[in-house]
């Protein structure tokens, strides 16, 4: 019997935890317009659904009264925690769906109170209940962030403003680093173009055949760059792991490129994206879209010895293509961070979590170390 007991008890005091838990880590998902690296690899919307059997589970196993007032609460609370997870906010109504499973979870919460009060009038409880609901649900809507829309608008507003943020930060750089830039441009100048033959104006079908780190256009593009800061590209003979001189030839070789690209967006006809290859974009005079930035950036780094890879992912506004730089193992990162912050010492580096130790990678976007629309990234290419 004692066993028994404290099972119940367990069961009982774990469904509550893990219950409001899962809901509450549900509505934090709802509301952020950014992933959280505590629900990473998680599905806001199964916890949301979880919830409920677990609620249910601990009103259940609870002893109490289980009157009218017990039915209304629990009820509402998983039609608005369900309605939420399926269709994004309550039918009819422009409810933000974090607001929704608060609610739910706070009916659930009313559920559990009214068992343990034998003298609830059903009556008083329903139409209290109902003020409430439609207080929680409504009122919030008439605030900026209380609606899926308003919260859609807020978040494009900061992505607006992060991009002109971004876009001064570029442009102060470009005149902080003209010097250099302008030497750069000054060594390419003896590099002749070849003309393009009808091979090389063929389209490509994707990355595989746009990158192109042997083409001696693209080899003799890079290695004009790289040599600015010559030595050996790899800590040591046989290791992928590039050396200090490796990473500022990367740096270099982004400086450049970054300094001098122009944006020109894939043709109408294009569906998905159009692959330029590296040496026509090149030709072109470093123009086109992310995706072409990214292949010329893949492109010079394996033209000199390193490995890259290039990686997609989306965000409120659309989606990006950028390219990354192998490091290595965690002393070869903290050494990289080390290199970049003597040459960005105010900015933050971000990264996509490695899935290793050995297994850091710097993007090389728009900016050294951090990238746009980085929701969900998928690595599209990587140096065989």
């Amino acid at each position: 019997m004692m066993r028994t007991g404290v099972m119940s008890a367990t069961i009982h005091g774990l469904s509550a935890v893990g219950g409001a838990a899962a809901a509450g880590l549900a509505a934090v998902a709802a509301f952020s317009s950014e992933p959280l690296d505590l629900l990473r690899g998680l599905n806001p919307a199964a916890l949301a659904v979880a919830s409920v059997p677990l609620l249910w589970l601990h009103l259940l196993s609870a002893r109490g009264y289980r009157r009218l007032p017990f039915w209304v609460a629990s009820v509402s609370g998983t039609a608005l925690i369900l309605a939420a997870v399926s269709v994004r906010g309550i039918p009819y109504a422009p409810v933000h769906e974090g607001i929704a499973i608060v609610t739910g979870l706070i009916a659930f919460g009313f559920a559990r109170l009214v068992m343990v009060l034998r003298f609830v009038s059903a009556r008083r409880f329903v139409a209290g209940f109902a003020a409430f609901a439609v207080a929680a649900l409504v009122l919030p809507a008439l605030t900026p962030w209380g609606t899926a829309a308003g919260r859609d608008r807020l978040v494009y507003d900061r992505e607006l403003e992060a991009g002109f943020q971004r876009f001064s930060v570029v442009e102060r750089e470009r005149r902080q680093y003209a010097e250099e830039v302008e030497r750069l441009r000054r060594a390419l100048e003896e590099l002749d173009s070849p003309a393009l033959s009808a091979a090389d104006l063929e389209m490509v079908s994707g990355y595989d055949e746009a990158v192109r780190p042997g083409v001696p256009l693209v080899r003799d593009f890079a290695v004009r760059l790289a040599s600015e800061h010559p030595g050996p590209f790899h800590r040591r003979s046989g290791s992928p792991v590039p050396s200090r001189e490796g990473i500022v030839q990367a740096l270099t070789i982004h400086r450049y490129v970054a300094s001098e690209w122009k944006y020109v967006n894939d043709p109408v006809f294009a569906v998905g994206n159009y692959f330029s290859p590296a040496d026509r974009t090149i030709a072109l005079g470093l123009a086109g879209d992310c995706d072409d930035f990214a292949t010329v950036i893949a492109s010079s780094v394996e033209a000199i010895g390193g490995r890259a890879r290039i990686v997609h992912g989306t965000c409120d506004v659309g989606a990006h293509a950028w390219a990354e730089l192998f490091i290595g193992d965690a002393a070869a990162w903290r050494e990289a961070l080390a290199i970049l912050s003597e040459r960005y010492p105010d900015r933050t580096i971000e990264s996509i979590r490695p899935n290793g130790p050995n297994d850091h990678w710097l993007p090389l976007d728009w900016q050294v170390g951090l990238f746009t629309c980085g929701t969900s990234p998928r690595v599209q290419y990587v140096t065989r």
